[in-house]
């Protein structure tokens, strides 16, 4: 498995709900052993930094990303939370190490 994971974390605006959600990856990723560098970003600001991350995580609706992308709308709502956690744990169990 990766040993630095780089996690882009997009929502609307880039600021609030990212925020929220880049914390609830982070503390996931940690209880997994797995270390991860976040960055949020706008919807609108996204493709600038995707080259340089491992995977996306994002609340809002973005055409043709260039990674790997999970939907993160559940650390929102707190429902099917565990099923974005599996999503994520298995798109950087598949990364080049």
């Amino acid at each position: 498995m990766k040993k630095n994971v780089k996690v882009l974390i997009v929502c609307g605006s880039g600021i609030a709900t990212s925020t929220m959600v880049a914390v609830k990856v982070r503390e996931m990723l940690e209880e997994h052993g797995i270390k991860a560098t976040t960055k949020q970003v706008s919807a609108g600001d996204y493709k600038r930094d995707a080259e340089d991350c491992d995977l996306i995580v994002s609340t809002a609706k973005l055409n043709n990303p260039p990674k790997p992308m999970v939907i993160g709308v559940s650390y929102i709502m707190g429902r099917g939370i565990e099923a974005t956690n599996e999503e994520i744990l298995k798109i950087i169990s598949e990364l080049p190490e």
